[in-house]
């Protein structure tokens, strides 16, 4: 739940639908960047509290705390009057999620079955993507309340029910039996060692040797005094932890996945695809699989192994990327329908190949690494290096690039939506060829297939080659028609 409740929050499925964009006058550049991170922003800001909060307080503690946060950060959110109230509300929601992400996956652990930790860590860091089909999902259902604030107000509201859920039953749920016997509670932890590990005997064998090593861990753990975030690099061995962590906290984030998981909206514009219903579609497919992929591999990992899943991830994810960004280019560059739905589909191999890693054994590696002592501090480093090292995706050059191209007309030829131009041809159509004031450079829809002349508005039957000709459009896909401002491209259905 706490997975959920963090993906949930994530704002890129709220920028597919088209009433948030009108409501804030369509956030661009510096704004846009601002939007996206500012969730990144507050939980970097709670990164250094909430160690403490979950090694004083306790795994239970900290999670009802970050969810009690993160509830008036959501209401302040639905009810946002502008851009930046929506904003720093973002902030808020991110101020508390830090304590929950902090606190769950190690209760996860340290409550597991020892022959199930390792893939119930995983499915944990897996449940990220069950926050993202929810929210996919809902935005894909009202993005149709035409013309009402509800359409994006309604997703805001309820991401606040996983913390409202979390809130209500984390009681419920056993405190780490490893944080109680730091504290002295030697009892309590056999209790719930005992009920769950050992079918209700204190005397099950498992339930002595875990008691028995947890006490022996600690014993050597508190002879080296007080921990501070300087113990985390004070030795050969931890320094070497910290060289680990932080490596694969960045080589999750730098490695290009966050263009989809906060710009799906300028990425899916960028190939041509500009239809609310068919963004929101592809996004709410793409969470699917996600899903599925990452909780197979989270099942698996144990017989796979951490390097093998890591490696092939790394050589899979180069090679989809950079294929995904050739056709990109071949389409912003001709117009061409087929490298268009190439990308597509390579966005869709390249998230195979991180979820076979990063999803699922992320979480899991760095807390098996980390000893207890140092756990909560150290998965925090690695929050930190997630968080910061998401901003490189987050780049405002990017964004102010990608919001010029859109803006200059440069891919209208390959963009427009079809529907919408057959609507305005038939209420504008000009009748005799006196009518066509504008010349268009491209293809001509009545030459022969294959013809890469262009097309003079001024005599529309006539195919004629132009100086200064930006590229051909392909006519299986494309065809000529009247608009309001001359004639244009318009893909077939």
């Amino acid at each position: 739940m706490g997975q959920i409740a963090n993906t949930y929050r994530q704002v890129n499925g709220l920028q597919l639908v088209d009433q948030f964009q009108e409501y804030f006058h369509r956030p661009t550049g510096s704004a846009l960047g601002l939007l996206t991170s500012a969730q990144n922003i507050g939980s970097l800001i709670a990164l250094p509290i909430a160690p403490y909060i979950t090694d004083g307080l306790g795994r239970r503690a900290s999670i009802f705390l970050g969810g009690l946060i993160m509830l008036g950060g959501v209401a302040w959110q639905g009810m946002a009057p502008d851009l930046m109230h929506f904003t720093l509300a973002r902030g808020v929601i991110g101020f508390g999620m830090s304590f929950s992400v902090n606190a769950a996956p190690l209760l996860v652990t340290e409550l597991a079955y020892p022959t199930q930790r390792a893939s119930l860590t995983a499915i944990y860091n897996t449940m990220w993507y069950a926050g993202t089909i929810v929210a996919a999902w809902v935005t894909f259902g009202t993005f149709r309340v035409p013309g009402s604030v509800w359409s994006w107000r309604i997703p805001s509201i309820l991401q606040g029910l996983p913390s409202l859920i979390q809130c209500l039953l984390i009681w419920f749920c056993p405190e780490s039996p490893r944080w109680l016997l730091s504290k002295g509670r030697d009892q309590q932890a056999i209790d719930i060692l005992s009920k769950y590990h050992g079918s209700g005997d204190m005397y099950h064998p498992l339930v002595e040797y875990e008691y028995d090593e947890i006490r022996a861990a600690i014993v050597v753990e508190r002879s080296v005094g007080n921990v501070s975030y300087w113990s985390l690099f004070s030795s050969p061995g931890n320094r070497r932890r910290m060289r680990i962590i932080i490596a694969l906290g960045l080589f999750s984030q730098w490695s290009g996945n966050g263009l989809i998981s906060s710009y799906t909206n300028l990425i899916l514009e960028g190939v041509g695809i500009t239809s609310a219903s068919k963004k929101t579609l592809i996004n709410g497919v793409l969470q699917l699989m996600n899903l599925g992929m990452a909780a197979l591999s989270a099942l698996y990992v144990e017989r796979a192994g951490r390097r093998k899943l890591f490696l092939t991830s790394n050589v899979g994810m180069l090679l989809t990327f950079s294929i995904w960004t050739a056709t990109m280019v071949v389409f912003q560059q001709n117009g061409s329908y087929a490298a268009a739905m190439v990308a597509v589909v390579f966005i869709f191999i390249y998230y195979i190949f991180y979820d076979i890693a990063y999803t699922p054994i992320l979480v899991t590696y760095v807390v098996e690494i980390l000893p207890f002592r140092i756990r909560a501090k150290g998965f925090a480093v690695l929050t930190a290096v997630l968080f910061d090292g998401s901003q490189p995706n987050l780049d405002p050059l990017f964004i102010a690039e990608a919001e010029a191209a859109r803006a200059s007309g440069k891919y209208d030829a390959a963009v427009k939506d079809s529907k919408d131009l057959r609507r305005n041809s038939e209420a504008k159509s000009p009748t005799s060829p006196k009518d066509f004031g504008r010349s268009f450079d491209t293809k001509s829809p009545t030459s022969s297939k294959g013809c890469v002349g262009s097309f003079d508005t001024k005599t529309p039957t006539t195919p004629q080659r132009a100086s200064g000709s930006t590229g051909a459009i392909d006519t299986r896909y494309y065809e000529m028609k009247p608009t309001a401002t001359g004639w244009a491209p318009v893909y077939k259905n």
